[in-house]
């Protein structure tokens, strides 16, 4: 069955990858499909993935869609209660499929009861940057077989991500201090850290220098400068209630690092 309905949108998964940093989040993934195929075990509903913009809970998703071999569609978020109660109505007689929304509000609350009871082979996946704002009983384990943090990479995750990014896109990369941009880039997201390695190439015009690097990063102001106080209440809500995504996480009292 195609969807032709306004407010579903077929998406490609393409190439899209879980930011190297959360290799918890991946290893859940990579299981994923083994939960699914073994008799023995329940089918999971749903997963929540909790962080800022540019924290990668869309190629999340996408990927979740990949390792499941499932076609993936994103709920629209001008949906409301009437067109997602037509949609419900339409996954109940599709081939298994992954389900993407994101940021759901109180017109959703008829996702969350159909998710309780419903039998259909299909996947949900809720994205959001503010969980604390969800819908009562949003949150419930009832619902989602696993909450994600992607919070933002430490230092050490930044310099993996450096590396990775350098390795695969420049060579003689090992010229390039990763240790620096891992420094300089104190706050970024993995998707702010792309941006930035972007923005240094269409600036040079050619394979940029670690300068170059350098300078595009520090043009950057990262979202949790703006987002600050939703960041202190994520983590606030996320550390009693999910799952770090990272091997190693930041501290506890989630205190910000300095630019250098």
């Amino acid at each position: 069955m195609k969807f032709e309905h306004p407010f579903l949108h077929p998406v490609d998964p393409g190439s899209s990858t879980v930011p190297i940093c959360y290799d918890r989040l991946k290893d859940w993934i990579d299981r994923l499909l083994g939960w699914f195929t073994s008799p023995e075990i329940p089918n999971p509903k749903a997963a929540l993935l909790c962080g800022l913009p540019g924290s990668g809970k869309g190629n999340t998703a996408k990927a979740i869609a990949r390792a499941l071999q499932r076609p993936l569609y994103r709920l629209d978020p001008a949906c409301d209660a009437f067109a997602l109660a037509e949609i419900l109505t339409l996954l109940g007689s599709v081939d298994p499929c992954v389900l993407w929304t994101d940021n759901p509000g109180e017109d959703h609350v008829g996702l969350m009861r159909w998710l309780l009871d419903r039998e259909q082979p299909v996947f949900v996946v809720c994205t959001t940057v503010r969980p604390h704002r969800l819908p009562v009983g949003f949150s419930s384990r009832r619902i989602f077989c696993d909450i994600w943090h992607l919070d933002l990479p430490s230092m050490q995750q930044r310099i993996a991500i450096w590396s990775d990014l350098l390795s695969t896109r420049i060579e003689g990369h090992h010229l390039h201090d990763s240790v620096r941009l891992g420094q300089v880039s104190s706050l970024f997201t993995p998707g702010e850290i792309h941006e930035a390695y972007d923005g240094a190439f269409r600036q040079a015009g050619q394979t940029p220098d670690e300068g170059a690097l350098i300078d595009s990063i520090l043009k950057l102001r990262p979202i949790a400068h703006e987002l600050d106080e939703d960041l202190a209440r994520l983590r606030a809500w996320t550390s009693s209630r999910a799952a770090v995504a990272a091997s190693v996480a930041h501290s506890p009292s989630g205190a910000p690092e300095r630019r250098a």
